[in-house]
């Protein structure tokens, strides 16, 4: 049974998770930061448009929303103009090549809206700036990714609910992806550097972006990774001692590696469609999993640890 289930995911997944290896290179959770205190009087790696602390561009940490406790950074418009909250995440190196993803979670509240562009480099104030790829979520819940004042694409989301945004750069292929909890929305042409992401309190009504809106939305679980090319060599982890207890469960199971190589290893979770829904990095033998939100039926668990890979079958009832 090991190896059939194997195959399946093998020829459903190569380009979503087997293909490419995933590096963290830079993330935030805010979670060891005070509420009540803006961002860059408590963090060192972000950074307001103007440079200073604790300005009127400064966001705010709380714990009204948030995805991880106990906090999130929450970012309000003052009235229906943009601004003046903006800042940045300047990234360790500005790229030229290679494979990102910048990932947030994202919570815009009803009726108003949201914005971040994914830049080529950074200097303070935002000296010759380069806007990459601008993504603004309007207040009817359409959005558009623009690129040079030119709309590339449109898109519809949600209110009132947590998601997951992800902004995949192939910096090689000239692409831009959008991906909203695990639904690719659209590409463009990609021809700036990227080594920054600003965000910033901004809003339009609509996707002919004439008439501004209310800004107000909260991010939480911030992360640039480097998506690399799968090494060569990738095969079954044949001694590797693989549990999933109980295999037929509500949502609440435990994976167990009986291995030395336990710690480092990525488990993910996926639907039979092939649809990666959890990932979760194993920093020792045993990782426990309370999944309340997952509907009735047959889900897949598979290890990876960089070179080998297992899965296994569950039934979540």
């Amino acid at each position: 049974m090991k190896s059939s289930i194997t195959a399946f995911l093998l020829l459903v997944f190569p380009t979503v998770m087997f293909s490419q290896v995933i590096t963290e290179v830079l993330c935030d959770n805010f979670d060891t930061l005070t509420p009540g205190n803006t961002l860059t009087s408590e963090s060192n790696i972000w950074e307001t448009w103007s440079g200073g602390i604790g300005t009127s561009e400064d966001p705010m940490l709380s714990s009204t929303q948030y995805v991880s406790l106990p906090n999130s950074v929450y970012v309000m418009s003052n009235g229906a103009t943009n601004g003046p909250v903006d800042f940045v995440l300047p990234f360790p190196s500005v790229y030229t090549s290679g494979k990102y993803e910048f990932s947030m979670m994202m919570y815009v509240t009803q009726g108003n809206g949201a914005y971040f562009n994914c830049g080529g480099g950074w200097k303070s104030g935002g000296v010759d700036y380069d806007y990459g790829s601008e993504i603004y979520f309007n207040t009817d819940t359409t959005g558009s990714v623009v690129r040079g004042g030119i709309t590339e694409f449109m898109f519809t989301y949600q209110k009132d609910v947590w998601m997951e945004v992800k902004a995949q750069i192939d910096l090689g292929g000239s692409q831009f992806e959008l991906i909203i909890d695990g639904d690719t929305l659209g590409s463009h042409f990609y021809n700036a550097a990227f080594g920054v992401v600003d965000i910033f309190a901004a809003a339009y009504t609509d996707t002919s972006r004439q008439v501004n809106g209310v800004a107000e939305f909260y991010i939480d679980n911030v992360c640039l990774k480097e998506l690399s090319p799968e090494p060569t060599g990738i095969s079954e982890i044949e001694d590797l001692n693989f549990f999933v207890y109980p295999t037929v469960n509500d949502g609440t199971f435990s994976v167990q590696i009986m291995h030395p190589a336990a710690t480092g290893t990525t488990v993910y979770l996926s639907d039979v469609s092939g649809k990666l829904l959890v990932e979760k990095r194993m920093n020792s033998g045993l990782s426990n999993f309370v999944l309340s939100n997952l509907d009735p039926g047959v889900y897949f668990i598979t290890l990876f640890n960089g070179k080998q890979r297992t899965s296994q079958k569950i039934l979540i009832y």
